[in-house]
C-alpha cells in the first residue's frame, strides 16, 4: 500500500462489530488481476476474505472470477493470494 491513503474497513478486521457505514474505500484504488499467475483453485483463499465478492468461485467452472466493478480497493486480496496473482494498480 505504500505511502497511499488507504482505510481499511473495520467490518473486516472486527467482523460484524461495526457497521458498513465506518467503512472508507477510496474510489481511485483497484487491484489487478492476472489470470495466467492464478493457479485456478476451487479453495481460492482470495475468495473467501474479499468483503465485496469482487473474487468469487465461478459455480459452472470451479474457477475463482475477478468482478472489477465490485472492487472497493481494500487490497485484502494481495497479502491472501498465494501465488501473487493479485498486484494494486
Amino acid at each position: 500500500m505504500g505511502n497511499r491513503a488507504h482505510i481499511a474497513c473495520a467490518q473486516i478486521l472486527y467482523n460484524h462489530y461495526l457497521p458498513k457505514a465506518f467503512c472508507l474505500w477510496s474510489e481511485t484504488m483497484s487491484v489487478n488481476f492476472n489470470k495466467s499467475l492464478c493457479d485456478q483453485n476451487p479453495y481460492c483463499p482470495v475468495a473467501r476474505v474479499c468483503p465485496e465478492g469482487a473474487m468469487s468461485i465461478d459455480r459452472k467452472t470451479f474457477r475463482p472470477t475477478f468482478d472489477e466493478t465490485k472492487c472497493t480497493g481494500c487490497e485484502v486480496c494481495i497479502s491472501s493470494c498465494p501465488r501473487g496473482a493479485i498486484t494494486s494498480k
